[in-house]
């Protein structure tokens, strides 16, 4: 943590080790909140916007620095279970990207961040990401 109190400064290139550390540390809240939503395969466009429109707001009301989207975590137990949705190559509506989808369509503008961390020891055939969307 910096001295902000932040895990990181997001617009600096973000480690993979500060990475783990990041998702460790949102693993270790006892439940989801308000800014904080884990998802496994969840790759509805439409919903995505939804959901970091919320966060966002409900960090800013929460005083929270960021809000947070994370892919691959069990909601429930908050164990890593990876997830085989990338959201680097996944498509918004028709063949636009998903990243430059909902930044275009996010009203009012919200600024996010997509990080993506792979688990080394898993098998070649499966993909197995940890994505995070702040």
């Amino acid at each position: 943590m910096n001295e902000g109190g932040q895990i990181f400064d997001t617009k600096q290139k973000i480690k993979e080790a500060e990475l783990k550390q990041l998702i460790d540390t949102l693993r270790s809240h006892g439940r989801e909140n308000e800014w904080l939503e884990f998802k496994v395969n969840h790759n509805q466009p439409q919903l995505i916007g939804e959901y970091l429109s919320a966060l966002s707001n409900s960090a800013c009301l929460h005083d929270q620095p960021y809000g947070y989207l994370v892919f691959g975590i069990d909601d429930q137990t908050h164990k890593v279970i990876g997830t085989d949705f990338c959201l680097h190559i996944a498509k918004g509506k028709g063949n636009e990207g998903l990243e430059p989808w909902l930044a275009r369509l996010l009203a009012p503008r919200v600024d996010f961040r997509i990080l993506e961390s792979e688990d080394e020891g898993r098998s070649s055939d499966s993909r197995w990401h940890d994505n995070i969307l702040i």
